[in-house]
């Protein structure tokens, strides 16, 4: 399948860990209305999808703030994720600049050729109390 695979989205297999807002305002399409994170700067989203995808790329939507992600690592096919699962280990791992309103990231075609679900790891941001991201494509 080419295209946006957004659709396809298993809303019942997504959640989201430190979650202070629902993870769903990604799927708005408004910026005001974002995912952000809880007790501190660490989020845990998983995307669960109802077939077999190959994800190309991913669009981050990022806020023009502190709050925005400073680090983000990528995990495919991971069942029911903790924070204990993925501290200190990235297959894929990206940087993003304080201010850059959007990211586009092209993971490696190996890893992510046959995904099933997509464990995404903010561990850090660029100085909030907390994390948030306002939008996010596949």
């Amino acid at each position: 399948m080419s295209g946006p695979i957004d659709d396809l989205i298993d809303a019942t297999g997504t959640f989201c860990l430190n979650a202070a807002k629902p993870w769903q305002n990604l799927t708005m399409g408004d910026a005001t209305l974002r995912l952000e994170s809880d007790a501190d700067e660490q989020l845990l989203l998983h995307v669960a999808f109802r077939q077999t995808v190959k994800l190309t790329k991913v669009t981050f939507g990022l806020p023009d703030d502190d709050t925005c992600p400073a680090e983000v690592a990528m995990f495919v096919n991971m069942n029911s994720p903790g924070f204990s699962d993925v501290e200190g280990k990235a297959p894929f791992q990206c940087e993003i600049a304080e201010g850059e309103g959007k990211k586009e990231i092209t993971p490696p075609a190996v890893k992510f050729n046959r995904v099933e679900s997509v464990t995404i790891f903010i561990n850090s941001n660029h100085g909030g109390d907390i994390s948030s991201l306002h939008s996010l494509k596949f």
